[in-house]
């Protein structure tokens, strides 16, 4: 049992790890989108600048903000994939957690039931004993 419990404290520590990984990679991707959006916005505000050049870059500006929505639109999706990553790993961390809860709580009933019946014994034992010096 004490094995049984061993293992699934190392199986809880891996799906830490995972979860820590899923949520690091959420981040990333999350941090991505906003570097997207930033270059929308600052997109967005070339094309309404009045500026002496303004008319020399429309086509290329415009052809530019929309391959960075379509990037956008990408990443959301990606985004929405990892934090479903997220939530399915804490998941699996809360069943590991569980697990090692239950199994730590066997672990104890059976060391308590292991000592109870050694003291048992050795009361027996200390019975039996003087029963034979008054005998």
């Amino acid at each position: 049992m004490k094995a049984r419990a061993k293992g699934a404290k190392r199986i809880l520590e891996v799906q830490k790890h995972l979860h820590d990984l899923a949520e690091s990679k959420y981040l990333q991707i999350k941090q991505k989108l906003e570097a997207c959006k930033q270059d929308e916005r600052e997109l967005a505000n070339a094309l309404s600048d009045e500026g002496a050049l303004h008319g020399l870059f429309i086509d290329v500006t415009v052809k530019r903000l929309a391959a960075v929505r379509q990037e956008a639109r990408s990443i959301e999706g990606e985004l929405q994939q990892s934090a479903r990553a997220v939530l399915e790993q804490g998941g699996r961390v809360r069943n590991a957690r569980r697990l090692v809860e239950n199994l730590e709580v066997e672990v104890r009933r059976l060391d308590e039931r292991n000592d109870l019946e050694a003291m048992l014994e050795v009361q027996l034992a200390r019975g039996s004993a003087s029963l034979k010096q008054d005998g």
